[in-house]
């Protein structure tokens, strides 16, 4: 069975037109499969590989040296906790170790209802609102743990 459906072969088909070759559209084409799929695994990697016509090897390489891609499946709501120096000096370590506690998952695991995954990102960006999170594609500054509480609520109810 396919991974891959024919609208998405059809996006890949004209995203590669904007691209001088196959090699450089791999990124935004990964990219685009992740949010189809919401990670990249091998059977995807190698229906990749063929629509491309390049080495698996050199496709799965890439989809795992991309911290922002995804090679293994992930929960829900996905959490990223900045921990770069802004962040970590306005608190993020402590609200790393807080949502470790709350959602009873370390970083880089997904909680056993596969409702959310908690990763820490080198910088989101934000340092002058810091301590910052992500949560999918949204963005959250200013963190504290009444917001964390807030927000794990919220989630909770959709």
């Amino acid at each position: 069975m396919s991974k891959i459906n024919t609208v998405q072969k059809e996006k890949i088909h004209k995203i590669l037109k904007y691209y001088p070759d196959n090699q450089s559209a791999l990124l935004p084409i990964l990219f685009y499969l992740q949010d189809e799929n919401r990670y990249l695994d091998d059977m995807v990697l190698w229906e990749l590989c063929e629509i491309l016509d390049m080495n698996f090897q050199f496709i799965k390489d890439v989809a795992e040296y991309y911290v922002m891609l995804r090679t293994q499946p992930v929960g829900e709501k996905l959490i990223r906790v900045c921990t770069n120096v802004a962040c970590t000096l306005c608190g993020s370590e402590e609200l790393v170790e807080y949502m470790e506690e709350k959602l009873r998952i370390k970083v880089g695991e997904t909680s056993k209802d596969g409702k959310y995954s908690l990763f820490t990102a080198h910088c989101l960006a934000c340092c002058n609102n810091g301590p910052a999170i992500q949560v999918n594609d949204k963005y959250y500054k200013h963190i504290s743990r009444k917001d964390i509480d807030r927000l794990l609520e919220t989630t909770d109810a959709k």
